[in-house]
């Protein structure tokens, strides 16, 4: 995803997210806003292509911090998982070892 975010130009929005608007705030600083926003939007879409997780986020930022959470928690069971199969796999070669 870090590559799809580079390419697009869109990881400055999805890693800081983006600045709230001031009301008194300046023409370029709404053209910068208004850039921003689209940037996120962008970013945001490429997400909801790829997970089904995080389709009730409302910006770049937050649907990212859901699937880090997500993926930390998939990661551990991976490594869980090849623990048991390799276990497994060496209490087959000692069976087999006794025949």
């Amino acid at each position: 995803m870090k590559a799809i975010f580079g390419s697009q130009e869109v990881t400055e929005a999805v890693e800081e997210g983006f600045p709230t608007l001031e009301e008194r705030a300046s023409e370029a600083q709404r053209n910068a806003y208004k850039q921003f926003k689209k940037k996120d939007c962008r970013a945001l879409c490429l997400m909801h292509q790829h997970f089904e997780k995080i389709a009730g986020s409302a910006t770049s930022k937050e649907a990212w911090e859901i699937l880090e959470k997500h993926y930390v928690g998939a990661a551990q069971l991976k490594k869980l998982r090849l623990q048991t199969m390799r276990r497994k796999y060496e209490l087959m070669q000692m069976e087999e070892g006794l025949w």
